[in-house]
């Protein structure tokens, strides 16, 4: 029993740990260009120009603080597969439906919330390359290896796989701004988080989300709105 107890709040300290150093790296990364730019003023409009720049630094210093303070640390058991392009294209399919669910929250709950349209911010006509690469590439894989691979797997050895799933979600949802994105992110964590639990495969999420985001950077960048 108390063996138990231990694994449980160690589980939920290292939890707690990943979402802190997660908000803690986007923090420190605002605070050096505070600090750069001298001024409030000046900071606000970095921040609003260089918004996608400052997110990929954020990112990168995230990742780089995940690598060294967890690379012993357990992850979430990788399925050796081969991968070939019948896998890539049954996780692309998979990817599509998620998207499809996603849609389907939105549209049945944004009359809830008028203020969704500030996400068509997110989605905007500049900073289009940048936008990709932190939206499309370096936002699935990172968020991908910190909820599904590194959280889950800690919350797994101390509650078992559907609390680790249940956990999880309700944390990568919390990080979202808008009400809508952290319900709607909610319910996309928990079908990660399944689907990481049944695949035993990193790459299956991984491509799942980088094409609802991929969807989602290519409407509001070339059609003008996120459906």
């Amino acid at each position: 029993m108390e063996e138990t107890m231990k694994s449980q709040v160690s589980a939920l300290f290292k939890a707690i740990l990943l979402v802190g150093w997660f908000m803690l790296a986007s923090t420190m990364v605002s605070i050096g260009v505070e600090l750069f730019t001298g001024n409030p003023a000046n900071y606000q409009m970095v921040i609003t120009e260089h918004r996608y720049a400052i997110s990929l630094a954020s990112q990168i210093l995230c990742f780089i603080g995940l690598v060294i303070f967890t690379a012993n640390q357990p992850v979430i058991k990788q399925e050796k597969q081969e991968i070939h392009i019948k896998l890539i294209l049954r996780y692309v399919i998979m990817g599509l439906g998620a998207w499809l669910m996603c849609i389907i929250v939105t549209q049945v709950l944004i009359p809830f919330f008028p203020e969704y349209e500030a996400i068509s911010e997110l989605f905007s006509k500049n900073e289009i390359i940048l936008r990709f690469i932190v939206l499309v590439i370096m936002a699935p894989f990172l968020e991908e290896y910190l909820f599904r691979g590194k959280m889950q797997a800690y919350l797994k050895e101390g509650f078992g796989a559907t609390f680790a799933i249940v956990i999880q979600a309700i944390l990568f949802g919390s990080l979202h701004q808008l009400g809508l994105q952290k319900i709607y992110s909610t319910f996309m964590g928990l079908v990660f988080g399944i689907v990481t639990e049944k695949e035993e495969n990193f790459l299956s999420t991984f491509i799942m989300h980088m094409v609802i985001n991929f969807i989602g950077w290519y409407v509001g960048s070339f059609v003008g709105r996120i459906l």
